[in-house]
């Protein structure tokens, strides 16, 4: 899950991977690669910082908790091949 301040209401986060791979069922590598793009009907929006959740079940991710994994907010516009450095 990934989470914006400011223009939120107006971003969408899609073609979310995970090594490249959509829903992959079981991942090998213990530090994936994340990737995902960002779209907005606003005009010159870009990301300027992240936060990834990695959660154990969705009512998690819901209330905004990563039980497993929270990146905290990341200072970056990288959105392609971000290391997953959770356990």
């Amino acid at each position: 899950m990934l989470f914006f301040v400011g223009t939120a209401q107006t971003l969408s986060v899609n073609f979310l991977r995970c090594d490249s791979r959509v829903d992959p069922l079981g991942i090998d590598n213990v530090h994936p690669m994340l990737s995902w793009t960002i779209q907005s009907k606003e005009k010159a929006i870009v990301q300027t910082a992240y936060r990834i959740l990695v959660a154990d079940d969705a009512k998690f991710l819901d209330k905004n908790i990563g039980n497993i994994w929270d990146s905290k907010k990341v200072n970056s516009n990288a959105s392609i091949q971000v290391e997953y450095t959770g356990t």
